[in-house]
Parts: structure tokens; sequence; C-alpha cells
């Protein structure tokens, strides 16, 4: 049996065995209000915090992704999926290299847990001599970074992301939530034996999924972008009713960060697009009304990227965004190039 049907069958059973376990859980789970639970706190992070979490769940869904911006229209996305069973499970972990918006490079390999390095103490992942990932601090500065390199018979990257920005975490019914929502990114890419220096801006999360999200959301629709300075993370959940949660997260100027009320968050979806069997959004309007903070984006689809995935359907979408960004003591004008994703469970 090759890893793509094992991948089928584990998740076909988690779905089943979570079908049978947990529905009556759910009830005790406010579906009005998942991801802005009142209890759901952002807190500052630790670089221990985006390590690899210990569970004695019986099954275990983690996750990490980097995205970066890069000079020439470069862009790229490294994504990790760690799914564990009791104590064995695997790595899906895919690199996609975007010119112009558009697909150039994409590989995804599948990975026994057994033969990778992964640490529990620190953010260090290696997947046989294909990718690496680590997290530190540096003791002169005392910038948080990430080594990231990727080797491919095609492709090899050696990129460093350096932290600009206060990242923050926090637990609402549908998991945990690491992000970073702003690096800079300096490098080089090789490609046909030709190394190109590079640097860009980059984004970074970290997540942990309960088996029963599916059961709670038909999906999300997420992304990140900013100015020089003020940056927000936002998220707009699908729920079973056919409604949208809304959720924005705004770094702002003084490097800390606040959550923003629903109540204080409008996005509507302009325009439409039929793919792969959906209607999914193509052009959005998103605003922020608060005492001291106000945003008017404009959200246009450049291009779409549809990934097959087991169980799901994933839409990574490559974006230009206009508009401004305002606090007290800050304007900042938007045009901007920003990658975000659409899941839906099927």
């Amino acid at each position: 049996m090759n890893y793509r049907k094992i991948t089928c069958v584990l998740i076909t059973g988690i779905i089943l065995f979570a079908s049978t376990v947990i529905s009556g859980d759910l009830d005790t789970i406010d579906q009005k209000s998942m991801i802005n639970d009142p209890l759901f706190n952002p807190q500052n992070i630790t670089l221990q915090d985006d390590a690899f979490h210990r569970s004695s769940r019986l099954f275990h869904l983690e996750t990490w992704y980097f995205d970066a911006k890069l000079v020439d229209n470069i862009s790229l996305v490294i994504v990790i999926c760690l799914f564990q069973v009791h104590k064995t499970g695997f790595i899906l972990h895919g690199f996609y290299l975007y010119n112009n918006s558009s697909v150039e490079f994409s590989e995804r390999k599948i990975t026994r847990l057994k033969n990778c390095d992964i640490s529990y103490d620190i953010p260090s992942i290696t997947i046989d001599d294909n990718l690496h990932i680590e997290g530190w601090i540096d003791d002169k500065t005392d910038q948080w970074k990430y080594n990231i390199t990727y080797n491919d018979e095609l492709i090899q990257t050696k990129l460093v992301f350096t932290k600009t920005v206060n990242g923050w975490k926090g637990e609402h019914a549908l998991g945990w939530w690491l992000a970073i929502p702003h690096f800079s990114v300096k490098g080089t890419i090789v490609k046909e034996n030709k190394e190109t220096t590079v640097s860009g801006r980059g984004y970074h999360d970290h997540n942990i999924y309960p088996v029963y999200v599916p059961f709670l959301t038909n999906g999300y629709h997420f992304g990140s972008f900013g100015g020089e300075i003020l940056q927000v993370t936002w998220a707009r959940i699908e729920t079973k009713e056919n409604k949208s949660e809304l959720f924005a997260i705004i770094t702002k100027e003084d490097m800390n960060f606040s959550l923003i009320d629903q109540s204080d968050i409008s996005f509507e979806i302009l325009d439409t697009i039929y793919d792969h069997g959906s209607y999914i959004p193509k052009t959005c309007r998103l605003q922020i009304d608060t005492d001291t903070i106000q945003a008017n984006l404009t959200i246009e689809t450049l291009t779409i990227h549809f990934i097959k995935v087991t169980g799901l359907r994933y839409w990574r979408y490559h974006l230009h965004i206009t508009g401004f960004i305002s606090s007290p003591s800050l304007y900042e004008t938007i045009n901007t190039t920003e990658i975000s994703e659409l899941l839906r469970f099927i």
C-alpha cells in the first residue's frame, strides 16, 4: 500500500471514529462563537511554543506554514503537516515556488515520522535531506530567526526569516493557533545551477487541529497583510449554518497586538468565481472600525492555485490588496501582493 492510500485510510478512519465518539461532545461547544470564543485571549509566544507539541491524544494533527513574498515577483510557500496516531505517524510536506503569482515548481512528499528529526524544545524539523527548518534567537542581536533550507534536484533554497513584530498564540474551539505576521526574508534560490539572491517579507503560523473541526465548520478563508508597521491577520469561518464568523488581530506600532471584536469587522464578498465544484470568493472588502483602529481594504484575486488534499478542498490565492490601515498615531496606505488560503471540508 503506498503512502497516498495510507493517507486516505487514516483520514477516513479518523472521520468515522470521530463521528461516533465525539458527537455528544459537540453540544458542549458554543458553535455560535467558535474562533471568537470569549476565552480566546492571544498571548505572547516563546521559541518553544513553535516546537513540536507532545500529545496524549490518540490522534494528533499539527501544521507549520511559511510563506515569502520576494523581489522580482517571486513567492514561495512551505507547508508541513504532521499526523500522529498514538506513537506512529507521518509528515506530509510541500514546497511551492511561484513566479508572477503562477506556479513554477511544486513538490509534495510523505515521510514516516520515525524518519524525521523533530524537536520538542525548539522549532527544528529535518525531513530526510530535503527540508530543514530551525528557529533560533541570535545572542548578539536578540533577534528571532528561522533558517529554512530546501534541496531538490531542480531547486535549492537557503532562506533566513527574521522576525520583525511580536507573534501571538491562543486556543479556541477550532484548535490552537500561533502566528508571526511579519518577517524580513533574505537568502538565495538556485534554479538550473543559477543562483539568485532574494529578499522580501514573510509570514508564519503553526496550528494544532482537533479531529472534530469538520463537524463544527464547513471551512475557513484566511489571510494576513500589512504596511511597513501595522499588520492584520484575518479569518472568515464558514459555519454549518452557512454563515460567516469573522476574526482579526492587529499588530500595532508599539509591537503589541490586539484582538478586534467581531462587531467591529465587516467582510463583504463582492464577486465570486466557480472553481473545482464550488463558488469561491474572487473580490472582497474588509473593513475594521474601532475607537482606535480603522481599515478599509479591497481584496482582489490575482491567481488561484487549487491543491488536491484528501478529505478537503484547498485553494491558495495570490491577492492584490489596496486601501489603508490607521491608528491614532499612524496612517498606512496598502498596495501589496499577499498570499491567502481557502479550505473547505468535503
